[in-house]
């Protein structure tokens, strides 16, 4: 098993699989990737997915509440999602995110560019069949 895939215990998966879910990294996959930038004291994340099927996984499990959660050491929130048709896309907006923003912050990344990555950190459920796939991928590779 590709060590970008975590299984963990618990009741059936999303998908209809047997007991103990598949987690997927999202930044440590080639299935999605992310832009974040600001506005005023508010970052902007955009998660985007490869493939227009991988979208419905991010839609049920990157709430608005577990970016604010699990980028909380940095923001104040609250957050809203966006959903950009056509592009495979969630858009966050994530407000009293950046130290007053702009000139005025004393952060060292005032305008947010690094939080798309903090944000590919968070981990979604993936079919076990898109699992095999990333194991079969990380196989060849080695």
């Amino acid at each position: 098993m590709s060590d970008r895939l975590v299984r963990i215990g618990g009741a059936s998966g999303a998908w209809g699989d047997s007991p103990g879910a598949l987690t997927q990294l999202l930044g440590a996959s080639v299935d999605y990737y992310a832009r974040s930038d600001d506005k005023g004291n508010a970052s902007t994340i955009a998660i985007i997915a490869r493939r227009p099927e991988y979208l419905p996984l991010l839609r049920r499990d990157l709430t608005p509440e577990r970016m604010v959660r699990h980028l909380g050491h940095l923001v104040g929130g609250p957050a809203e999602r966006f959903e950009a048709p056509g592009l495979n896309a969630l858009n966050f907006l994530i407000g009293d995110a950046l130290g007053g923003g702009g000139m005025v912050s004393l952060r060292i990344d005032p305008p947010g560019k690094a939080y798309g990555q903090m944000a590919l950190e968070t981990t979604v459920p993936v079919p076990r069949s898109r699992a095999a796939q990333l194991a079969g991928q990380a196989t060849r590779r080695e």
